[in-house]
């Protein structure tokens, strides 16, 4: 979880308003129009509606395998990392579905690791909860170090 909140919360926190900067400035003619002007909003709102729709899915289907997740979002960060240097891709039609794709990883991997501590059969009660606080504080220290990474990348390769 560590990982998957890592990145999908620089992605979200720096990468996504990094490139909605990039773009008003790439577009100062179209400043006013509601796609430029609120562009890291509606990259926030998408990222939502796949974190809402992958923690809902659990009674759907299970992940076993959840480094598989951290894998994809791997892939997300470094995609999201070279566009918000270089920006290749500033279209919403492009970034929208990728930004769901993102909050797809990050609320599949929360339910499914959360569901995987509490129903193992092997642990014991205490075991799961001690487990769980682990799991928990993995996830939070994800996003602290995600949020230093922002503030850094944000002062030195991301200043503009």
């Amino acid at each position: 979880m560590f990982s998957v909140y890592f990145f999908e919360y620089s992605i979200i926190g720096c990468f996504a308003d990094r490139i909605g900067n990039k773009v008003a400035a790439k577009y100062p003619e179209r400043a006013d129009e509601f796609g430029i002007k609120e562009y890291y909003v509606i990259l926030n709102n998408c990222y939502q509606i796949g974190v809402f729709i992958s923690r809902s899915s659990l009674q759907f289907f299970k992940i076993r395998r959840v480094y598989i997740l951290s894998i994809f979002q791997c892939i997300n960060f470094v995609f999201l990392f070279l566009n918000t240097q270089f920006l290749f891709v500033d279209s919403l039609y492009v970034l929208c579905p990728l930004l769901i794709w993102v909050g797809f990883m990050g609320g599949a991997s929360y339910v499914n690791v959360m569901h995987s501590l509490l129903e193992h059969k092997t642990l014991k009660k205490n075991e799961k909860e001690a487990a769980l606080a682990l799991s928990l504080m993995f996830n939070d220290s994800g996003v602290l170090l995600s949020a230093i990474f922002s503030l850094v990348m944000d002062n030195t390769l991301f200043k503009s």
